[in-house]
């Protein structure tokens, strides 16, 4: 599980270009780009069958996030439930 953690961490920030983080408030494509990249990654060493479960939890998750939360204490949910997808397909 430690892996998926560090992998989660990578893609959620490393892999995420300066115009998608921007575009994230304002188009939900961008969100759901980042959504297929994070997913495909957490998948790629989870296991491909958990793929659509980790992509719509992780859209819905960062979507709400992005349009409904304009507080950034909202983060710490945000990774909760981030590492609550990762606890349940590890």
């Amino acid at each position: 599980m430690l892996e998926l953690i560090v992998i989660h961490h990578i893609a959620d920030v490393a892999f995420q270009p300066s115009w998608l983080i921007k575009n994230k408030h304002i188009h939900w494509w961008s969100v759901y780009e980042h959504s297929v990249v994070w997913a495909g990654l957490i998948s790629f060493f989870a296991g491909f069958e958990h793929f659509f479960f980790l992509l719509i939890g992780h859209f819905l998750i960062d979507y709400i996030k992005y349009r409904k939360c304009k507080n950034w204490n909202w983060i710490y949910l945000d990774q909760a439930l981030h590492y609550l997808q990762i606890w349940l397909v590890s």
